[in-house]
């Protein structure tokens, strides 16, 4: 009877027959008897039985029946004959010719046993299933006659092997990736994962002899794998190429075969108008890390990765102007030039382009990336002064200098802008002091807008800021002969701007000056504020530093540095 499970059996142990004098020696006389076996039992048609129907029950209620055990079971021999049939010692023996329709109902039970469409309750089936699944779609790519498997992957199974491999190229994470595997570059499952990784490249190149009939198909099915957004596929990419430097083997094949698969994907024409930074950041990991590639693996195999590796970043910076500026940022730069140094015989077409791209991004960013560079280097620096300053000043009673302070903690007066140690020292300095001038809570106040209600500190840093850019302009800001001795701050932008104008009162001490500031900043809310800052000195100004609400800046002493060449 076609299709009887018992010659599915027999086969199995033919084939284990054979596998025990791997590997093989040209006509090998015990190879005969199982090689005759096999060639008996094909003539009945064991894999007939796999002509049934899928059954509409659940995958994992399946499994437990004799018939889903007896289909699991075809499916591992079918790919283990297959795999015996095409190697180079069993050409002369001719064990197989499969025809059209076993391939058909090879792939039908194929996809209905993948645990990525179907839950399987044990994470040991999960894998040995996949596996099984992954064997097969190499049991069809791995045929002698290219013209053939191209036959039965477009006219006879309808893409069916290419959206099974789209399909565990984007999902074999929820398989392998469950915590119940060991992913060590040399585990068995590292072998399957790979496997998954490579499986879809592997079809991809068969289906490209024939672009214009293949590419529509190709392209929707990896658009339905990406579910409709282009930019995700290179961010599988970037995560498979991401598991393969985890997972390298020495070899560098799958490596640089995925870099490869990488760019023909743009060259699919996909409609992605940016860069995943995965795919750029897995890219410029495989620079960064090939010193260790370079002690791992042989100089031929390491040459092709970087080649493929310049090709695929110098291919993704080329699709679109910001994935050169996120390779910049990623540190692919100084990376390209390190390898093309240390290997100065590669070819140089990739490398100059990539140069070329890099230098026309910072030609167009260059005067805006110096300013921000200059003004956060800046900003940072004054930021420790303000830090160590507020440990110096913050806890100090702002009457110190009568005499009468006590030991202990400062509270602050209601405004937050200055310290005492006690209500009497409060009382003395608003009495003998400036700051009931100073204060909005004070009736005497001179203070047009209340405080921002932020502390002291925050405030320290960015009086600093401003302090700093005043000092470092003063020439242009204060110029008595000219009218000058006022300005207004603009502070919203990536590097300070001012402008001057006259000054409103005369300078109450002659050797430092009176500079009116007025300051244009962002608040926690991103809305531009305004507020008038006064900034001379005087002996008694020291608490002033403490007179900090966010850009509401206190009174600050910026003394005037006689500059000979503006005489």
């Amino acid at each position: 009877m076609p299709g009887s499970y018992k010659d599915i059996q027999a086969l199995g142990n033919a084939i284990n027959k054979i596998q025990v004098f791997h590997p093989f020696q040209p006509n090998d006389p015990r190879l005969q008897p199982p090689l005759r076996d096999i060639q008996t039992l094909l003539q009945r048609r064991p894999f007939d039985i796999m002509h049934a129907d899928t059954p509409s029950m659940p995958l994992d209620n399946f499994l437990n029946t004799t018939e889903g055990d007896e289909i699991f079971i075809t499916l591992k021999i079918f790919s283990a004959l297959h795999k015996l049939s095409v190697q180079e010692e069993m050409e002369h023996e001719h064990l197989w010719e499969h025809d059209a329709a076993t391939w058909i109902n090879v792939f039908r039970w194929a996809e209905y046993l993948c645990p990525l469409y179907q839950a399987v309750s044990c994470p040991s089936d999960q894998i040995d299933i996949m596996g099984t699944v992954i064997r097969v779609l190499e049991a069809l790519i791995t045929d002698l006659d290219d013209f053939k498997v191209f036959s039965l992957l477009v006219d006879t199974l309808a893409y069916l092997p290419f959206r099974l491999a789209a399909d565990i190229w984007e999902g074999w994470p929820r398989i392998y990736d469950n915590g119940a595997c060991s992913l060590t570059p040399k585990s068995k499952t590292a072998d399957c994962v790979r496997q998954s990784i490579a499986i879809l490249q592997r079809i991809y190149d068969l289906l490209s002899c024939k672009k214009e009939e293949t590419y529509p198909a190709m392209r929707s099915e990896l658009l339905r794998v990406a579910r409709g957004r282009p930019r995700r596929l290179h961010r599988i990419v970037g995560r498979n190429i991401q598991t393969l430097i985890a997972l390298e083997d020495g070899t560098g094949y799958l490596l640089w075969t995925q870099m490869y698969f990488s760019t023909q994907l743009i060259l699919l024409e996909v409609g992605t108008d940016d860069i995943s930074k995965t795919a750029l950041r897995s890219v410029v990991d495989i620079l960064r890390h090939y010193p260790a590639f370079e002690k791992m693996m042989s100089a031929d195999a390491f040459a092709k990765v970087r080649e493929a590796a310049i090709s695929m970043l110098a291919m993704l910076c080329g699709h679109h102007f910001t994935a050169s500026v996120d390779a910049l940022c990623l540190g692919a730069f100084p990376l390209c030039t390190q390898i093309r140094a240390r290997f100065p015989a590669d070819d140089p077409d990739n490398y100059e382009l990539l140069s070329e791209m890099f230098d026309n991004v910072l030609f167009s960013r260059r005067a805006p990336d110096r300013k921000i560079q200059v003004t956060a280097a800046t900003r940072f620096s004054l930021l420790e002064e303000a830090k160590a300053d507020w440990d110096r000043v913050g806890k100090v009673c702002c009457n110190i200098d009568s005499g009468e302070c006590k030991d202990g903690p400062v509270c602050a007066c209601p405004c937050s802008q200055a310290l005492y140690c006690s209500t009497h020292c409060q009382r003395a300095h608003w009495t003998d002091g400036e700051h009931s001038k100073l204060c909005p809570f004070s009736e005497d106040s001179d203070a047009d807008l209340p405080p921002e209600p932020i502390s002291p500190k925050d405030l320290r840093f960015l009086v600093l800021i401003t302090r700093a850019y005043v000092e470092k302009h003063i020439a242009s800001i204060y110029n008595p002969e000219k009218g000058l001795g006022a300005c207004a701050v603009d502070l919203t932008g990536p590097e300070p701007t001012h402008t001057t104008y006259a000054l409103p009162d005369p300078p109450p001490v002659v050797d430092w000056p009176l500079v009116s500031v007025q300051a244009l900043y962002r608040d926690s809310s991103t809305r531009k504020r305004a507020c008038k800052v006064v900034l001379y000195g005087g002996p008694q100004m020291r608490y002033r530093m403490l007179n900090q609400a966010r850009f509401v800046l206190p009174e600050m002493r910026v003394r005037i540095v006689h500059d000979p060449s503006s005489e």
